[in-house]
């Protein structure tokens, strides 16, 4: 099994994404009520810009929860190879039904 502090990373991670989301949508909410006369052109530009913020900032984070996993991997060989053996076994068994 994963260790907790890899447990706890993919849900701070988890947690992160939907606060980006939530703040997204609140900032997508405060420019529409705000009314202030930007171009089409301008919106587009500045939700892209945020969204490839928001895309890169959770590309760092699982990029750093498969650092995390990586390394559980090559601290504990043994124990990952047989819950991939495992996990396959519980899939080949699914999958024939």
């Amino acid at each position: 099994m994963l260790s907790s502090a890899t447990k706890e990373n993919a849900q701070n991670l988890k947690n992160d994404i939907k606060g980006t989301a939530y703040s997204a949508s609140n900032d997508m909410e405060k420019t529409f009520d705000s009314r202030d006369h930007k171009s089409i052109t301008g919106f587009a530009n500045e939700a892209g810009r945020k969204v490839r913020d928001y895309f890169e900032s959770a590309n760092d984070q699982v990029s750093h929860v498969a650092d995390r996993v990586n390394d559980e991997i090559h601290t504990k060989p043994v124990r990952s190879t047989l819950l991939a053996l495992g996990a396959g076994f519980i899939l080949g068994i699914l999958l024939r039904r």
